[in-house]
């Protein structure tokens, strides 16, 4: 009697485990970041029942030295590296937009480059700026129409560019 209840258990469990889709660990599931942890870890509630919330799930990027912050209820992709369900990962963005990103920070041994112009220095706000030739040219003009002026004086347009880094940095920190 006990075989028998043993066999028909297991052809039980084999028609509810055929009826339930299984996870593929190939595979890519979009998932709502719940919270980020301390240590850049993420928290996740997939978007399939199947999956179980997921804790703690390291975010993958293309390039070591990267470290972010996300708004919870981001979209992000769950994986597992080589199929291995011990090794979940979340990278990608399902969507999304750029309030989702938080922070980013890059770390680089040499430099970090954004944008076409990269080779330029940025100048910060305790860079030293000289005025150009333009520039010195309106000041003057708009001291001469103030100092022969009867009101109301009218102040000439200003150039467009009024001056010149004479120093910048390649390393800025955006805030």
């Amino acid at each position: 009697m006990t075989q028998n209840l043993d066999r028909l258990g297991a052809a039980f469990d084999q028609c509810v485990e055929s009826a339930l889709p299984s996870v593929d660990y190939a595979a890519w599931y979009n998932c709502q970041v719940v919270s980020q942890n301390a240590d850049g870890s993420v928290d996740l509630q997939p978007n399939v029942s199947y999956i179980p919330s997921q804790k703690n799930i390291q975010l993958l990027f293309p390039f070591p030295g990267v470290k972010i912050t996300v708004q919870e209820g981001a979209q992000v992709l769950l994986g597992w590296s080589n199929g291995d369900p011990a090794y979940p990962v979340a990278a990608l963005w399902a969507g999304g937009s750029p309030g989702d990103l938080q922070t980013l920070s890059i770390a680089a041994a040499q430099s970090v480059s954004i944008g076409a112009n990269a080779v330029l220095a940025a100048a910060r706000e305790t860079d030293p700026i000289s005025a150009n030739a333009a520039m010195v040219s309106w000041m003057a003009a708009v001291v001469a129409a103030f100092a022969a002026a009867t009101p109301p004086a009218t102040v000439p347009p200003g150039p467009p560019v009024i001056g010149t880094i004479e120093s910048g940095s390649a390393v800025v920190t955006l805030a």
